[in-house]
Protein backbone atom coordinates (compact mmCIF):
# COMPACT_ATOMS: atom_id res chain seq x y z
CA UNK A 1 0.00 0.00 0.00
CA UNK A 2 1.33 3.42 -0.98
CA UNK A 3 2.26 5.99 1.65
CA UNK A 4 -0.24 8.49 0.25
CA UNK A 5 -3.13 6.03 0.56
CA UNK A 6 -1.99 5.00 4.02
CA UNK A 7 -1.93 8.68 5.07
CA UNK A 8 -5.50 9.14 3.82
CA UNK A 9 -6.62 6.08 5.78
CA UNK A 10 -5.21 7.59 8.98
CA UNK A 11 -6.97 10.89 8.28
CA UNK A 12 -10.17 8.89 7.79
CA UNK A 13 -9.64 7.19 11.15
CA UNK A 14 -9.27 10.56 12.89
CA UNK A 15 -12.44 11.86 11.24
CA UNK A 16 -14.33 8.68 12.27
CA UNK A 17 -13.01 9.07 15.82
CA UNK A 18 -14.45 12.59 15.96
CA UNK A 19 -17.79 11.43 14.55
CA UNK A 20 -17.96 8.74 17.23
CA UNK A 21 -16.97 11.31 19.84
CA UNK A 22 -19.76 13.73 18.90
CA UNK A 23 -22.24 10.82 18.77
CA UNK A 24 -21.25 9.74 22.29
CA UNK A 25 -21.79 13.29 23.48
CA UNK A 26 -25.27 13.33 21.92
CA UNK A 27 -26.20 10.15 23.84
CA UNK A 28 -24.67 11.49 27.10
CA UNK A 29 -22.02 8.77 27.36
CA UNK A 30 -19.78 11.08 29.38
CA UNK A 31 -16.97 8.75 30.45
CA UNK A 32 -16.66 7.27 26.96
CA UNK A 33 -16.82 10.77 25.48
CA UNK A 34 -13.70 11.83 27.40
CA UNK A 35 -11.90 8.62 26.48
CA UNK A 36 -12.67 9.01 22.77
CA UNK A 37 -11.92 12.77 22.83
CA UNK A 38 -8.31 12.29 23.86
CA UNK A 39 -7.59 9.91 20.96
CA UNK A 40 -7.25 12.57 18.23
CA UNK A 41 -3.53 13.27 18.70
CA UNK A 42 -2.51 9.70 19.62
CA UNK A 43 -4.02 8.62 16.28
CA UNK A 44 -2.21 11.44 14.45
CA UNK A 45 1.11 10.65 16.20
CA UNK A 46 0.78 6.94 15.43
CA UNK A 47 -0.16 7.70 11.84
CA UNK A 48 2.81 10.02 11.47
CA UNK A 49 5.24 7.40 12.78
CA UNK A 50 3.74 4.72 10.51
CA UNK A 51 3.60 6.80 7.31
CA UNK A 52 6.62 9.12 7.55
CA UNK A 53 9.80 8.28 5.68
CA UNK A 54 11.91 10.37 8.03
CA UNK A 55 10.88 11.63 11.46
CA UNK A 56 10.93 15.37 11.93
CA UNK A 57 11.59 15.61 15.66
CA UNK A 58 10.37 19.20 15.92
CA UNK A 59 7.01 18.25 14.43
CA UNK A 60 6.76 15.09 16.53
CA UNK A 61 7.55 17.05 19.71
CA UNK A 62 4.88 19.58 18.74
CA UNK A 63 2.34 16.77 18.36
CA UNK A 64 3.18 15.51 21.87
CA UNK A 65 2.91 19.02 23.35
CA UNK A 66 -0.53 19.32 21.76
CA UNK A 67 -1.44 15.93 23.25
CA UNK A 68 -0.28 17.06 26.70
CA UNK A 69 -2.39 20.23 26.42
CA UNK A 70 -5.42 18.20 25.32
CA UNK A 71 -4.95 15.74 28.22
CA UNK A 72 -4.77 18.50 30.82
CA UNK A 73 -7.77 20.28 29.31
CA UNK A 74 -9.82 17.07 29.33
CA UNK A 75 -8.96 15.65 32.75
CA UNK A 76 -7.64 18.69 34.72
CA UNK A 77 -9.74 21.52 33.33
CA UNK A 78 -9.13 23.74 36.38
CA UNK A 79 -5.52 24.44 35.28
CA UNK A 80 -6.16 26.57 32.20
CA UNK A 81 -2.82 28.40 32.45
CA UNK A 82 -1.04 25.10 31.86
CA UNK A 83 -3.43 24.20 29.03
CA UNK A 84 -2.79 27.49 27.20
CA UNK A 85 0.97 27.28 27.87
CA UNK A 86 1.24 23.76 26.39
CA UNK A 87 -0.86 24.76 23.39
CA UNK A 88 1.36 27.83 22.93
CA UNK A 89 4.44 25.57 22.79
CA UNK A 90 2.62 23.31 20.32
CA UNK A 91 1.90 26.34 18.14
CA UNK A 92 5.49 27.49 18.53
CA UNK A 93 6.77 24.18 17.18
CA UNK A 94 4.35 24.28 14.27
CA UNK A 95 5.36 27.90 13.58
CA UNK A 96 9.07 27.08 13.35
CA UNK A 97 8.29 24.06 11.15
CA UNK A 98 6.26 26.17 8.72
CA UNK A 99 8.63 29.15 8.68
CA UNK A 100 11.64 26.91 8.00
CA UNK A 101 9.88 25.87 4.79
CA UNK A 102 9.68 29.46 3.49
CA UNK A 103 12.96 30.69 4.94
CA UNK A 104 14.81 30.55 1.61
CA UNK A 105 12.27 32.86 -0.06
CA UNK A 106 11.31 35.25 2.72
CA UNK A 107 13.28 37.07 5.34
CA UNK A 108 12.85 35.66 8.84
CA UNK A 109 12.82 39.28 10.06
CA UNK A 110 9.80 39.99 7.85
CA UNK A 111 7.87 37.03 9.23
CA UNK A 112 8.85 37.94 12.79
CA UNK A 113 7.85 41.57 12.24
CA UNK A 114 4.48 40.60 10.79
CA UNK A 115 3.96 38.22 13.70
CA UNK A 116 4.58 40.99 16.23
CA UNK A 117 2.11 43.30 14.46
CA UNK A 118 -0.44 40.48 14.31
CA UNK A 119 0.10 39.67 17.99
CA UNK A 120 -0.46 43.29 19.04
CA UNK A 121 -3.69 43.51 17.06
CA UNK A 122 -4.93 40.13 18.26
CA UNK A 123 -3.98 40.88 21.86
CA UNK A 124 -6.14 44.02 21.75
CA UNK A 125 -9.14 41.72 21.41
CA UNK A 126 -8.08 39.88 24.55
CA UNK A 127 -7.59 43.17 26.37
CA UNK A 128 -11.13 44.19 25.45
CA UNK A 129 -12.30 40.87 26.90
CA UNK A 130 -9.96 41.16 29.90
CA UNK A 131 -12.82 41.18 32.37
CA UNK A 132 -13.66 37.68 31.21
CA UNK A 133 -10.18 36.16 30.96
CA UNK A 134 -8.67 37.41 34.21
CA UNK A 135 -8.18 33.78 35.30
CA UNK A 136 -5.34 33.47 32.79
CA UNK A 137 -1.95 35.02 33.39
CA UNK A 138 -0.90 37.90 31.13
CA UNK A 139 2.37 36.16 30.18
CA UNK A 140 0.66 32.94 29.06
CA UNK A 141 -1.89 34.80 26.93
CA UNK A 142 0.86 36.91 25.37
CA UNK A 143 2.98 33.83 24.58
CA UNK A 144 0.04 32.03 23.00
CA UNK A 145 -0.93 35.04 20.90
CA UNK A 146 2.65 35.57 19.74
CA UNK A 147 2.94 32.00 18.44
CA UNK A 148 -0.58 32.16 17.01
CA UNK A 149 0.47 35.25 15.08
CA UNK A 150 3.73 33.67 13.92
CA UNK A 151 1.97 30.47 12.84
CA UNK A 152 -0.82 32.31 11.01
CA UNK A 153 1.55 34.67 9.20
CA UNK A 154 3.80 31.76 8.18
CA UNK A 155 0.81 29.83 6.84
CA UNK A 156 -0.55 32.84 4.95
CA UNK A 157 2.83 33.68 3.42
CA UNK A 158 3.20 30.06 2.26
CA UNK A 159 -0.29 29.94 0.78
CA UNK A 160 -0.28 33.30 -0.99
CA UNK A 161 3.25 32.70 -2.27
CA UNK A 162 2.17 29.44 -3.87
CA UNK A 163 -1.56 28.76 -3.99
CA UNK A 164 -1.75 25.01 -4.30
CA UNK A 165 -3.53 22.17 -2.54
CA UNK A 166 -0.54 21.48 -0.32
CA UNK A 167 -0.34 25.01 1.09
CA UNK A 168 -4.12 25.21 1.35
CA UNK A 169 -3.68 22.78 4.27
CA UNK A 170 -1.69 25.49 6.05
CA UNK A 171 -4.29 28.13 5.29
CA UNK A 172 -7.06 25.92 6.69
CA UNK A 173 -4.94 25.11 9.74
CA UNK A 174 -4.40 28.80 10.51
CA UNK A 175 -8.11 29.60 10.16
CA UNK A 176 -9.01 26.65 12.37
CA UNK A 177 -6.68 27.69 15.19
CA UNK A 178 -7.80 31.35 15.08
CA UNK A 179 -11.47 30.35 15.30
CA UNK A 180 -10.62 27.79 17.97
CA UNK A 181 -8.91 30.46 20.10
CA UNK A 182 -11.92 32.78 19.81
CA UNK A 183 -14.40 30.01 20.70
CA UNK A 184 -12.16 28.94 23.61
CA UNK A 185 -12.42 32.42 25.16
CA UNK A 186 -16.18 32.45 24.64
CA UNK A 187 -16.68 28.94 26.08
CA UNK A 188 -14.32 29.23 29.05
CA UNK A 189 -14.89 32.81 30.16
CA UNK A 190 -18.05 34.29 28.65
CA UNK A 191 -20.74 31.72 27.89
CA UNK A 192 -20.12 28.02 28.47
CA UNK A 193 -21.94 25.80 26.03
CA UNK A 194 -21.39 22.11 25.33
CA UNK A 195 -22.46 22.76 21.75
CA UNK A 196 -19.58 25.25 21.34
CA UNK A 197 -17.12 22.80 22.88
CA UNK A 198 -18.15 19.56 21.23
CA UNK A 199 -19.30 20.82 17.83
CA UNK A 200 -17.07 23.88 17.55
CA UNK A 201 -13.79 23.78 19.45
CA UNK A 202 -13.18 20.04 19.21
CA UNK A 203 -13.93 19.81 15.48
CA UNK A 204 -11.64 22.80 14.85
CA UNK A 205 -9.00 21.11 17.05
CA UNK A 206 -9.15 18.04 14.82
CA UNK A 207 -9.00 20.17 11.64
CA UNK A 208 -6.03 22.17 12.99
CA UNK A 209 -3.89 19.10 13.67
CA UNK A 210 -5.08 16.93 10.75
CA UNK A 211 -4.22 19.63 8.20
CA UNK A 212 -0.72 19.95 9.69
CA UNK A 213 -0.37 16.15 9.60
CA UNK A 214 -1.52 16.10 5.97
CA UNK A 215 0.75 19.00 5.00
CA UNK A 216 3.84 17.47 6.59
CA UNK A 217 3.43 14.04 4.99
CA UNK A 218 2.32 15.35 1.58
CA UNK A 219 5.24 17.79 1.50
CA UNK A 220 7.64 15.01 2.48
CA UNK A 221 6.24 12.77 -0.27
CA UNK A 222 6.64 15.48 -2.92
CA UNK A 223 10.19 16.24 -1.84
CA UNK A 224 11.13 12.58 -2.17
CA UNK A 225 9.80 12.56 -5.74
CA UNK A 226 12.00 15.52 -6.80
Amino acid sequence: MGKSRLKNIWIGLVVCQNLIYTSFYYFNLNWYTEFIEILTLPLIITGYLVVTKKINWLLLTSFFLGLAGDYVDTFHNDNQDLVVFLNALNLGGYSIYVIKGIFHDFSAKLVLGLSIVYTVLYFLIFMILSTYIDDLSFEVVLLYNFFLGMFSVGCWVSFFKNRNTLNFNLFLSSLATILMAILYVVDEFIYHSNVIKFYGIDILFMLFHVTMFNFALTDQHKLSEN
